[in-house]
């Protein structure tokens, strides 16, 4: 029998050349990179020259985000310190971003600053002004702060870059690891911090993000933020007044966080390293950029649920209220289920909920198994405070009815099952009202993923899986319409996040 001819190449191969393998030249692919299922072009085609380009411009980048992380490297010549060093190199990987520290801080600030705001914009831009020059290079804890909202701003699919997402997240990591390892703790090492938990949070990570919440509580405890006496000052409208507020609001930043990752996690027993705050604790402000606070240090207590009267609250402040319920939706999971008190504690929980959702729909009633449809009017893109509520709101309430429907069928009675069933199909139509809404800003160019809620692909998810679920469909056609929604708001949500 005739042995078949092996056709060979002249040379090996890019990738090998590269990687200093050695190469059998087979054709179309050699015997290493078919092994190892990686891409394989021979010197001579179009293609393979761009490839090639390609890959030698992504070690270079990779190379260089690489050599950031050194502080505890060798001094060189012209930087002979960690901070000139690590913001010579933050400085490189923003040139290679194709980003300024201006396009950083306004896409920060326009966009992800709306869901978390845990960085005041004057003291930033103060703090940017003074460092910004060859002659004072700014402390390490802040150019961790300044690459940590380039991670969060950073567009996955932008065509002039080589620099993605997760290749910047892993260089964000080593580098805070090591500025923690120097500093310990410090305003800046916490906001940066917080971005780092949500970006892992909105990649689909929650259990990376509840590791990094664990150290980040602990920092927000070692640097005093839970000291209600590092908030206030006498001195209206100062910088120091804001300074007040920002410590405030990243406290609370630390305490929502927290517990929204927590609804992601698998172990229901899972507790929250804070506590959450009294009735007496101050609820926390936008912190708007340029704009003066309308909050002060005594709003009214968060214990009571928003009404009418009380719409003025800002949004961040409104948000930390939605977290009151999403934290006793999180204790009362946690007890077991033979409590005697446990379903009792979940109906009035349900109630308290259900106020919620009516008060702020501005509507009389929200029944259960009726369609929400004023909800896609209230969330606008301009009303946050609605979107971020009706986000925390969904989690929280389909948590809460799912518990009832894990009890075994003959310890719960039948009506209270077929109502948190209701309950869930009475969820799935408000998030499929909200996406519908979204998706048709997004098209019209009125809206972009990045005002899309952190928790957005969760909840998404959420619905779903009951619509998937659910066996009694009252009309087909309407729900194959619902899915391909919630899966078209969620495909925008990925493309952004998770590419």
């Amino acid at each position: 029998m005739k042995a078949p001819v092996i056709e060979r190449a002249s040379q090996v191969c890019l990738t090998c050349k590269l990687r200093k393998k050695g190469c059998d030249k087979t054709l179309p692919t050699c015997g290493y990179c078919a092994r190892r299922n990686l891409p394989c072009r021979y010197q001579g085609s179009p293609a393979a020259e761009e490839t090639g380009a390609e890959a030698t411009t992504q070690i270079e980048i990779n190379a260089i985000m690489l050599q950031m992380v050194s502080l505890f490297g060798p001094p060189s010549k012209d930087m002979s310190t960690p901070p000139s060093r690590t913001w010579y190199q933050v400085c490189r990987i923003i040139q290679l971003a194709d980003l300024s520290l201006q396009e950083i801080s306004r896409r920060y600030f326009s966009n992800f600053h709306k869901w978390l705001p845990v960085v005041s914009y004057e003291i930033f831009q103060e703090s940017l002004a003074r460092y910004n020059s060859p002659s004072c290079s700014p402390p390490v804890d802040f150019s961790v702060l300044v690459l940590a909202m380039c991670l969060v701003t950073l567009q996955p699919s932008k065509p002039s870059t080589h620099i993605t997402p997760h290749s910047l997240y892993a260089t964000m990591k080593m580098l805070f690891a090591e500025a923690q390892a120097i500093l310990c703790a410090s305003m800046y090492l916490l906001q940066a911090g917080l971005l780092i938990a949500a970006y892992e949070y909105a990649n689909g990570r929650p259990e990376a993000a509840h590791i990094t919440m664990g150290s980040l509580a602990r920092t927000a405890f070692a640097i005093g933020l839970a000291d209600s006496s590092s908030w206030g000052t006498s001195a209206e409208g100062s910088l120091a007044q804001i300074e007040g507020l920002e410590r405030l609001n990243l406290w609370w930043g630390v305490i929502i966080l927290e517990r929204l990752i927590l609804c992601e996690i698998k172990d229901k027993t899972q507790r929250p390293t804070t506590e959450y705050p009294s009735s007496e604790f101050p609820l926390p402000s936008n912190l708007h950029p340029g704009r003066p606070s309308n909050h002060s240090l005594g709003s009214p207590p968060h214990w009571c649920l928003p009404s009418n009267q009380d719409r003025e609250i800002c949004a961040f402040s409104h948000q930390a209220r939605a977290v009151m319920l999403l934290d006793r939706v999180l204790a009362v999971r946690r007890l077991p289920q033979t409590d005697n008190g446990r379903l009792v504690q979940i109906r009035e929980l349900d109630v308290q909920l259900q106020k919620f959702l009516s008060e702020r729909m501005n509507t009389a009633t929200a029944e259960i198994g009726h369609d929400c449809n004023p909800i896609a009017s209230a969330a606008s893109p301009r009303n946050y405070a609605t979107r971020l509520q009706l986000t925390d709101f969904a989690r929280a309430l389909c948590l809460l009815h799912q518990e009832v429907l894990n009890y075994p069928s003959d310890t719960v009675d039948l009506q209270w099952l077929q109502y948190s069933q209701a309950a869930l199909g009475m969820v799935s139509n408000v998030v499929v009202d909200v996406a519908r809404h979204h998706k048709a800003q997004i098209a019209c160019q009125n809206s972009h993923a990045d005002l899309l809620p952190l928790s957005c692909s969760y909840t998404l998810h959420m619905a779903m899986r009951h619509i998937q679920d659910c066996t009694k469909l009252v009309c087909p056609h309407r729900r194959s319409s619902d899915l391909n929604s919630l899966a078209q708001l969620d495909q925008e949500f990925s493309a952004r996040w998770k590419a």
